[in-house]
C-alpha cells in the first residue's frame, strides 16, 4: 500500500537556540555539521529547555538545510538544533525500515538529477514522500538483511581506520614527537632538503566525469583529508590547455597551500599514476632530495597534529575564508631530519599498510555496491529473502590476510553451512573475491574435521564435499 511518509512516522522540528546563550559545558547541541560524529565541535546548552527536544542514541534525524542527509544518532544525550528533524514510527512500522526508506528516497532523487544533491528542503516536502509499506513482517525482514550489509560496512570502515593508526603508530615508535624533537635528530630547514617546489595552474572547467580526451584539474578538496582523491578535479576539454600542466604520479607528494584553517597545510601521496590530472594553483608538489629524505616520512612529520597545527598559524589570510601559505614560510620550516635507513624503513612500511588498505577498500566498495543493490531490491519488491545473500554477508567478513577468522556463524547454522558446501561443489559465486573465501572456509573446516569431508563423487567422478 502507498502512503506518505507523514501517514506512517511522526516529525519534530529542532529549536532555534540562541547562539549568544551557547556555553563551553552541559548538554550538546546537534546542528547540521555535528549529525554523522560525536567529534565535531560542539555548542552546548547549560539553561532551562524542553525535554521533547532531547536526542537519544540511536534516534533517526535528517537535515533540511544544505544537502539532505539521513543519520542514526551515535552520540550521547543532545539536544535537537534548528532545520534537522526527529522522525519517529508510528503503530505498526518499524523505525529502521523508515531510515533505509529515506535513504533510498534521497537516492533515487538524486539519482534522476544526474547525481546533483537535494538542497534545502523543508519539513513538509520530507512528509509527502510516497513509500510502498509493506506488513510489519517484511519491513522486519528488510531491516534485518540491511542491518547485515550495514553492519559490516561499518566494520570495514573500522578496520581501515585502523590502519591509519598503525601507520602513525610506527612512525612515533621510530622518530618520536617530530615538532619537539623527542628523539633529538638532527634538523635542518626544509629548504636544504627539498629540490623543488612546483606550482600548478587553475583553469575553469566542469564537475562532471571527464571524457577519455579531456584532462581533469584537481580541486584541493583533492588533498584535504590526508588521502589522495583523483575523484576530486574538473574537467578541462584538451583544447583549452594551453601552457605546460603538472601531472600527479604514484609517490608524489602533494601540499595544499591555500585553504581554510581546517585544511590549510593539508597533505598527501599519490599512489597511482593519473596521466590526465593535473595540478591548480593552490596545490604543490614537494620533489625530495631523496639522499636525505624520503616522501614518506615528510608527508607523516608534516601532517602529524603539532606540525600541521604551526603550519596552519603561519598562514596569512582571513580565518573565516581562505588562508594561504606562501613556499618562503614551507622552505623555513625546521624538521628532523632522521638517518635515511630508519626513514626507509618506515616508507616500507607505509606502502606495505597502504597496500592492505587499498584491498580493504576494494573490499569495501564492494560490499557497499551489495548493500546499495539490496537496498534497490528491498524498495522496489524484489527482494527474496534467502540465505545465498546471508551467506555472502558472512563470507565479506572473512579477512585472508589475517591469521584467523570467526567462522561460528557459519559452521554452527546448518542452512549456511550446507548452503556453503553446495556453492563450493557447483562454483557459483559473484565474484571471485567471494569465491576465494568460501574456499578459505572450507579448508579451515577441513582442517579442524568441524562437520565436513571430502568425498569422491561416482557420478560426476570428482572430489566432492559433504557434510559429514
Amino acid at each position: 500500500m502507498i502512503k506518505k511518509l507523514k501517514d506512517i512516522c511522526k516529525f519534530l522540528s529542532g529549536y532555534n537556540w540562541k547562539s549568544s546563550k551557547f556555553s563551553d559545558e552541559g548538554i550538546p547541541i546537534i546542528r547540521i555539521g555535528n549529525l554523522n560524529t560525536t567529534h565535531s565541535n560542539f555548542k552546548y546548552w547549560n539553561d532551562s529547555y524542553d525535554k521533547k527536544y532531547i536526542i537519544k542514541h540511536g534516534d533517526i534525524l535528517v537535515s533540511l538545510s544544505g544537502t539532505i542527509k539521513v543519520a542514526k544518532w551515535i552520540g550521547k544525550n543532545a539536544l535537537l538544533n534548528q532545520r534537522i528533524v526527529k522522525i519517529t514510527a508510528k503503530e505498526n512500522i518499524n523505525v529502521d525500515w523508515v531510515f533505509y526508506q529515506i535513504k533510498y528516497a534521497i537516492e533515487q532523487i538524486e539519482a534522476k538529477a544526474k547525481q546533483a544533491t537535494i538542497k534545502n528542503v523543508s519539513i513538509n516536502d520530507l512528509k509527502k514522500i510516497e513509500v510502498e509499506v509493506p506488513d510489519l513482517e517484511t519491513q522486519n525482514k528488510i531491516v534485518a538483511v540491511l542491518d547485515k550489509a550495514s553492519n559490516l560496512i561499518e566494520k570495514r570502515k573500522g578496520s581501515i581506520e585502523l590502519l591509519d593508526d598503525l601507520i602513525e603508530t610506527q612512525y612515533f615508535k621510530i622518530f618520536g614527537e617530530p615538532y619537539e624533537n623527542t628523539k633529538k635528530w638532527k634538523t635542518k630547514p626544509l629548504n636544504d632538503i627539498v629540490k623543488n617546489i612546483k606550482t600548478g595552474w587553475s583553469i575553469g572547467g566542469e564537475r562532471r566525469l571527464k571524457q577519455d580526451d579531456e584532462y581533469g584539474v584537481l580541486m584541493v578538496s583533492a588533498v584535504t583529508t590526508g588521502e589522495f582523491k583523483p575523484n576530486e578535479y574538473k574537467a578541462i576539454p584538451k583544447e583549452k590547455i594551453t601552457r605546460d600542466i603538472i601531472t600527479v604520479q604514484k609517490g608524489d607528494l602533494l601540499f595544499s597551500r591555500a585553504n581554510t584553517l581546517k585544511y590549510v597545510a593539508a597533505t598527501c601521496i599519490v599512489e597511482e599514476d593519473y596521466p590526465k590530472l593535473f595540478l591548480p594553483d593552490k596545490l604543490w608538489k614537494i620533489i625530495v632530495d631523496k639522499k636525505q629524505i624520503t616522501p614518506e616520512y615528510l608527508k607523516l612529520t608534516l601532517s602529524s597534529v603539532t606540525f600541521n597545527e604551526n603550519l596552519s598559524r603561519s598562514a596569512t589570510g582571513s580565518s573565516s575564508s581562505m588562508l594561504n601559505i606562501s613556499k618562503r614560510k614551507l622552505k623555513e620550516t625546521i624538521i628532523p631530519v632522521p638517518p635515511l635507513e630508519k626513514q626507509k624503513e618506515l616508507s616500507t612500511i607505509y606502502w606495505k599498510i597502504r597496500g592492505m588498505k587499498s584491498k580493504k577498500r576494494k573490499s569495501l566498495e564492494y560490499i557497499e555496491t551489495l548493500f546499495n543493490s539490496i537496498l534497490q531490491r528491498a524498495f522496489n519488491g524484489q527482494l527474496n529473502f534467502d540465505h545465498n545473500l546471508e551467506l555472502n554477508s558472512l563470507l565479506n567478513k572473512i579477512d585472508l590476510e589475517a591469521k584467523e577468522n570467526d567462522l561460528s556463524s557459519i559452521k554452527n547454522d546448518d542452512t549456511y553451512f550446507q548452503l556453503l558446501i553446495d556453492r563450493l561443489n557447483n562454483q557459483k559465486f559473484e565474484t571471485i573475491d567471494l569465491y576465494n573465501k568460501a574456499k578459505y572456509a572450507v579448508f579451515e573446516l577441513l582442517k579442524t574435521k568441524e562437520g565436513i569431508e571430502q568425498v569422491y563423487d561416482t557420478t560426476s567422478k570428482k572430489i566432492k564435499l559433504a557434510s559429514k
